[in-house]
């Protein structure tokens, strides 16, 4: 994703751009929209669009408001943004797009997507309903001059989960506990490699993918915005402020488990893909992990108890901070990656917004998060229930036409409910999941950038987060000393990390207004 910020940075900023953009006329159609008249097609990652022609409740919701809506191939995930910018720049788009909310900011300012501000007041009473009640929403989605480019997809209150491996816990002799703090956590780990560290080649307890900086939040070192202070370059809570007395420790505790063999080395030096670490945590070369809540799940039924019956997988509470009290993971609700915008070529804006008033409405909200009465859900004194079954309709094949209501997807930007979504979960993982997203995750606020900001922290992100990446990297594996730290420090800051976290203080400070 930074990628394609970079990419869409540099391309917005050129003259070639500029003057491609200039041609772009709003409301004029260019033929380029594959919809009939009552309808409008919808560029988004060939990923999500498969996703979404599965969906049952898709055909019901384009019925039931009458808008028929022609999905179009972006291209693959991780390249989606960047094959955006190009489109944009030869005036190849569709009516309606997925775009990042950097790239609906600056095409938008450049005339090349429509104003839909002006259109939601007079057309769509539902979303601006739905504005006028969410100020926080309707900040992020306005820019200064009163503008809305796009509308941001939203998602519900989830977060990543540690879990483990339960079975082995249990032949080591470990008890998991109702409540773990980072000590009593590292004990586990512990015992668990002294159980297993001579029976299994290579066995390290604590395994992952991505960066194995995952439990900040226990350590109070996440970056946060406390009492209108922005604490670290700011990323909702999912990176760290590298200047709290916290985040020191924090290094210095995963610089014991390193040494002492209680981490995965391929996981701190970066080489640990998904695929070697699922196998470690399917063949027992690896016992616990923090990763996305579905991921037990996902063990489950890929492969674990099929290679050993024995096999189970459990999830720890949220840990306890130093001080004793119950850990909170942030989360973030808005996806910034994911705005719908549309083309100003297009005039098919009065479809787009209908279709989307739509899904905003209490009827919408049903369809597209329960599905249609008497085939996917029934009401029981007054309230939706699925009939339709998770485990059966959540694990078909792509291409087969599913009751499925995931709403950490990308469908479409609309409200998320979070209710029906930990009621369509799967039995072991709404075995932990509500709870755990209502105690155990905050929600935190999202920071949206101006193009001449998002361009400045490219930048200096370009800069800061290689550097910071390995020196956490050597810290932990011991290549340098602890004493080195406040070195290290002033070098990040020489890299521009201070300058990153004073934009996103202005950042934040504007959403205010």
């Amino acid at each position: 994703m930074k990628t394609s910020i970079k990419k869409m940075a540099a391309v917005a900023g050129s003259a070639a751009l500029l003057a491609a953009l200039a041609a772009c006329t709003p409301g004029a159609s260019d033929g380029n929209s594959s919809a009939s008249g009552g309808g409008f097609s919808y560029r988004l990652a060939t990923q999500y669009q498969d996703w979404l022609k599965d969906l049952e409740w898709f055909p019901a919701a384009q019925k039931q408001s009458g808008v028929n809506v022609d999905l179009v191939d972006g291209g693959a995930n991780d390249s989606y943004y960047q094959k955006l910018d190009l489109a944009m720049t030869s005036g190849d788009v569709q009516d309606a797009v997925i775009s990042s909310y950097a790239q609906s900011q600056v095409y938008g300012a450049q005339g090349a997507f429509q104003d839909l501000a002006p259109l939601i007041k007079q057309d769509a009473p539902n979303i601006q309903k739905y504005l006028d009640s969410n100020p926080e929403y309707r900040n992020l989605v306005t820019n200064s001059s009163g503008q809305i480019f796009g509308l941001m997809a939203e998602q519900p209150k989830l977060s990543h989960v540690t879990f483990y491996r339960s079975d082995m816990y249990k032949a080591a002799g470990v008890t998991p506990g109702d409540s773990v703090n980072i000590e009593e956590f590292t004990e586990q780990l512990q015992k668990l490699k002294d159980f297993y560290g001579q029976k299994v080649p290579n066995y390290y307890p604590l395994s992952g993918r991505d960066s194995f900086l995952k439990f900040n939040y226990a350590f109070g070192a996440e970056d946060s915005i406390v009492d209108g202070k922005v604490h670290g370059a700011y990323n909702s809570g999912s990176a760290q402020d590298l200047f709290s007395p916290n985040f020191k420790k924090e290094i210095e505790w995963y610089r014991d488990l390193y040494s002492r063999g209680l981490v995965d080395p391929e996981w701190v030096n970066g080489s640990n893909t998904e695929d070697s670490w699922q196998e470690k945590m399917l063949t027992g070369k690896a016992s616990v992990a923090d990763d996305f809540f579905t991921r037990p799940q996902w063990f489950m039924q890929n492969g674990g108890p099929k290679n050993d019956p024995a096999y189970a997988v459990d999830v720890l509470p949220a840990f306890t901070t130093s001080d004793g009290q119950p850990g909170q993971r942030p989360t973030s609700i808005y996806q910034t990656n994911r705005v719908l915008a549309v083309s100003a070529k297009s005039n098919k804006a009065p479809q787009v917004l209908k279709f989307l008033d739509y899904l905003y409405s209490p009827d919408g909200q049903t369809t597209m998060h329960y599905g249609v009465e008497g085939q996917s859900y029934k009401l029981v004194d007054g309230k939706p229930q699925y009939t339709a079954d998770f485990t059966t309709e959540g694990n078909k094949p792509v291409g087969t036409p599913a009751w499925n209501f995931l709403q950490e997807r990308l469908t479409f930007p609309t409200p998320a409910d979070d209710e029906a979504y930990q009621q369509w979960m799967d039995p072991q993982t709404k075995s932990f999941a509500p709870e755990y997203f209502n105690n155990s995750v905050k929600v935190v606020p999202t920071l949206t950038y101006t193009a001449e900001q998002l361009d400045k922290r490219t930048s200096l992100k370009a800069a800061v987060d290689p550097f910071v990446t390995a020196q956490i990297a050597q810290f932990v594996q011991g290549k340098q000393g602890m004493d080195q730290w406040n070195s290290f420090l002033d070098e990040a800051t020489a890299k521009g990390y201070k300058d990153i976290v004073a934009i996103d203080q202005a950042a934040y400070e504007a959403l205010q207004k």
